[in-house]
């Protein structure tokens, strides 16, 4: 059984005879809210309710989280899998369920938790395996096997930032709630088999069953956000995406990474990224013109993100410069094919870039020579110069190659190579002038 967290409702799991009643009740008034019934998994035909039951009211005492063994035929098999189903109070209504760690994680739900704002849930198995979801879409925000034994207990911290978890092998891991990393790990002797965050979220404790107690000051992690020491740390946190977010909460964790990030070389290229991931690309470029001007050897990548901001923002003219850098930087670094394939990317289809198209031509040939006849990405990138100096027929069987390629591949993190083969194929068999 659970209390609400305001003392004034009570749920409480009844085994009966071949099902699972859970009930819902006003304490003062003694009256049943509602009731939710479950039939558990079925073997040799007799229904045996016999696992146990996790009951976790939500923040605002509207829904009841309970964590258990699916039943029958879910999710189209009667494999015993471990499962949230999520109660509305009122209505006894099941309005989402859910399996932990998908159909081929056959394990008990030990414990789960709510983030405060109770917009999502996180639980644990016996297995290790630490999965939150968000509740008004059913979406994973992450599901990471962390621990080789049970979880015992988790505890969400106020900010909703922090996930703490215990396991059975003594150890207390502090996630990241956005992306479920493991950011720091203690250990207790004995299995801690209880563990939370104070109300401000400044101290955590956990509890074994032998009645050791450790608590630990949580102060400094905050000193993260007030002082320069560890913010880049922390910035580069909130920089990771969460899944199923909108494009409100988008924007503000990617607010939040300008905010922490400090206006340092071991940040310029996070912060260039966040601008233009928010659209503002004359800011991006001029983060990455910080990295880039002093020493353009410094870093490659700001090099290429530059040029691409750059043109991002209506720059033409410091980007025909940049161009022009980047030719005299192929020249004093022959042997670097990652400059002439980043100087490739960016000028291959640009307009009002004074490149002579042998020695783009050129470029890529080098470019298939180094990653081989074999990498479709890199025909992709001659085919296009092919096509920038109008030899369009060669240019066509490069990139015809390219994309067949690409889809007999069939590789998902591909398949913008094979988009931008296809449309450059296109527009040269219209030069071509085939019929579509």
């Amino acid at each position: 059984m659970a209390w609400s967290n305001d003392g004034t409702s009570l749920a409480i799991a009844q085994q009966l005879e071949k099902r699972v009643l859970v009930t819902m009740w006003t304490v003062d008034t003694e009256k049943r809210i509602s009731k939710w019934n479950y039939v558990g998994p079925v073997g040799a035909g007799i229904v045996t309710p016999i696992y146990p039951f996790r009951l976790v009211w939500s923040p605002d005492h509207q829904h009841l989280a309970v964590g258990t063994m699916g039943e029958a035929g879910d999710d189209g098999t009667r494999i015993w899998q471990g499962h949230i189903y999520l109660i509305n109070v009122q209505s006894g209504a099941c309005v989402l369920k859910h399996n932990v760690g998908g159909g081929r994680h056959r394990a008990e739900i030990n414990a789960m938790a709510w983030r405060p704002d109770g917009q999502a849930i996180v639980a644990g198995t016996q297995l290790g395996l630490i999965e939150a979801i968000l509740l008004n879409s059913g979406i994973t925000i992450f599901s990471h096997p962390l621990n080789s034994t049970s979880i015992g207990s988790l505890s969400w911290n106020l900010d909703g930032d922090r996930i703490a978890a215990a396991a059975d092998d003594g150890s207390v891991k502090i996630l990241d709630a956005n992306s479920g990393t493991d950011l720091l790990t203690f250990s207790l002797e004995g299995k801690p088999h209880l563990v939370s965050w104070s109300p401000n979220g400044r101290r955590l404790a956990a509890a074994t069953p032998t009645g050791q107690v450790q608590v630990w000051d949580a102060s400094s992690a905050y000193a993260w956000e007030e002082n320069k020491d560890r913010r880049g740390e922390l910035a580069r946190s909130y920089a990771v995406a969460i899944a199923g977010e909108t494009a409100t909460e988008r924007e503000a964790r990617l607010q939040k990474v300008l905010a922490l990030a400090l206006d340092t070389l071991d940040t310029w290229m996070l912060r260039g990224n966040v601008r233009a991931t928010l659209g503002d690309f004359e800011g991006a470029a001029a983060e990455y013109s910080k990295v880039v001007n002093p020493n353009r050897k410094r870093s490659l990548s700001a090099v290429y993100h530059y040029g691409l901001a750059l043109l991002g923002s209506g720059q033409f003219d410091a980007f025909r410069e940049h161009c022009s850098a980047m030719l005299n930087d192929i020249k004093g670094s022959a042997k670097n094919p990652s400059i002439k394939r980043n100087f490739i990317k960016l000028t291959m289809l640009t307009p009002k870039v004074d490149i002579d198209p042998e020695t783009s031509i050129q470029f890529g040939r080098d470019f298939v020579e180094v990653y081989g006849a074999s990498n479709a990405s890199a025909k992709l990138v001659l085919g296009t110069c092919l096509y920038r100096a109008s030899k369009f027929q060669e240019a066509a069987d490069v990139l015809a190659e390219s994309a067949a390629q690409l889809e007999r591949q069939g590789n998902p993190a591909e398949r913008h190579d094979l988009a931008n083969a296809l449309c450059v194929l296109a527009m040269t068999r219209y030069q071509l002038g085939h019929p579509f």
